[in-house]
């Protein structure tokens, strides 16, 4: 009863809409989580309508309550439905016969979106179109099942492609890949280079999420492709996880042998945020094999690259991987200092998984310098993490083998009931309080509270 009488009430003031205004109604139905004037512009205005025209057609649903202004994240002025609306709208969007042509217009502009993002999602502003795509989640999601629902496969491809750098970077790992596995599993007739990419796409959603032998197929087929097509981007891009993968499976020799000429053929691209990762990779490749001179050097070499094209993503990593090495190398001065420049970068783009790794570094360094609750915090904090985000972290063996060192020293110095307790205490922090508890005792150095003797 009472939702009848919702209806009656939606319907009774769609019905005091000028037939001009319930036509904008619902067009922009179609929106989910909301929209933007400019979104609103390119999907629900009518052929040859002005600004002026969506303005004031926006502002009289507002004002019979109909839709509702928002403020955006990414500060651009917001629009939105009660949902109750926009299931009424949608209902009379079929009824009007033209929900195919307004869908297909929500799914042309979620292209456009994507198509921009992409070269965006690689530079200095990054933070900035993960925060736009973060809003626009939801209408990227809706224009994905209708995509699914007609059969287009090309035009998802493309998306999900585009967009492989937000999946990745925001933890939308399984969503990604779930999406990317399926389309390509609809074995279409696509161009060679979008097939590529979409598989590359696929192997490194795959392997953010340790599923190596799944990111391996998927790189090998994206390698064959784009060999065939002449494709050097796809090319490189494959050879890089061709070369990360015994990297994790701690076979750092031949990690090094595949990514030395990955580099080399970035560098004849000229791409200087990919030649920035694959140095901060091969660096890692070195770190494993003990040779910290030579993990040192790409690593500052990659830090200086990556500074002046002002990647978030890609700074915050090289910066903690160098931490990593200075750490090895007896600085741990240092070595924090650069752990926590990291989690500053990161943090502006809520870079999680990123996060997660850096801590563990911390919580090497708090054991180090005998700081052994703190590190017992520390290692909680990364448990919380973990499981916030389902995904593996210190995934590369050397790194894995010295966390887990930490922890047993850790353990054995503080006993198993006062090291559950501080752990557990850590895993009550979020991740910004995590952060917050990480800089401020590094800030506060000298500080031997919880300092005591230890063993490595």
């Amino acid at each position: 009863m009472r939702q009848r009488t919702i209806r009656d009430a939606i319907a009774w003031s769609y019905d005091l809409l000028s037939p001009d205004e319930q036509g904008l109604f619902r067009r922009l139905s179609v929106f989910v989580g909301g929209f933007t004037l400019a979104a609103a512009e390119a999907v629900a205005a009518r052929p040859q309508a002005e600004e002026r025209d969506i303005i004031e057609g926006i502002t009289a649903l507002i004002d019979t309550s109909m839709v509702r202004r928002i403020s955006g994240d990414d500060m651009l002025p917001r629009f939105t439905m009660l949902e109750t609306i926009r299931e009424f709208g949608l209902e009379q969007l079929a009824a009007s016969g033209d929900n195919i042509a307004v869908r297909d217009a929500h799914t042309a502009w979620v292209l456009r979106l994507a198509d921009q993002a992409e070269p965006e999602l690689l530079g200095r502003d990054q933070r900035l179109w993960l925060t736009h795509l973060d809003a626009e989640l939801p209408n990227v999601r809706a224009a994905l099942g209708w995509l699914e629902h007609t059969g287009e496969v090309a035009t998802r491809l493309r998306v999900l492609s585009a967009l492989s750098w937000f999946w990745y970077v925001r933890g939308h790992l399984t969503e990604g890949r779930g999406w990317l596995e399926r389309s390509l599993a609809d074995e279409p007739v696509v161009p060679p280079v979008l097939r590529a990419r979409a598989l590359f796409a696929a192997s490194t959603l795959a392997f953010g999420q340790a599923d190596y032998p799944a990111s391996l197929a998927h790189a090998e087929a994206s390698l064959a492709i784009a060999e065939r097509a002449g494709d050097r981007r796809g090319v490189a891009s494959a050879h890089f996880l061709l070369g990360m993968k015994p990297q994790m499976e701690g076979d750092y020799a031949l990690s090094v042998a595949r990514l030395e000429p990955t580099l080399a053929l970035w560098r004849q691209i000229d791409d200087p945020v990919w030649v920035g990762i694959t140095l901060t990779q091969l660096a890692d490749s070195y770190f494993g094999l003990g040779d910290l001179n030579r993990a040192s050097d790409l690593h500052e070499e990659a830090l200086l690259a990556l500074r002046g094209i002002g990647m978030p993503w890609a700074l915050g990593v090289a910066l903690a991987c160098l931490g990593n090495v200075v750490l090895e190398q007896g600085d741990i001065a240092r070595a924090q200092d650069l752990m926590l420049e990291s989690l500053a970068v990161g943090r502006d783009i809520d870079d999680q998984r990123s996060a997660g790794e850096t801590l563990i570094s911390l919580a090497v360094a708090a054991e180090r310098e005998g700081h052994v609750v703190r590190a017992a915090h520390l290692i909680g904090a990364v448990d919380s993490v973990r499981a916030r985000i389902h995904t593996p972290l210190a995934v590369i063996p050397a790194q894995s083998a010295r966390y887990d060192h930490t922890i047993a020293v850790v353990r054995a110095h503080l006993g198993d009931e006062a090291f559950a307790a501080a752990r557990m205490a850590g895993q009550a922090l979020s991740l910004p309080e995590a952060i917050r508890f990480a800089s401020n005792i590094m800030a506060a150095r000298p500080d031997d509270s919880d300092r005591g003797t230890h063993t490595h």
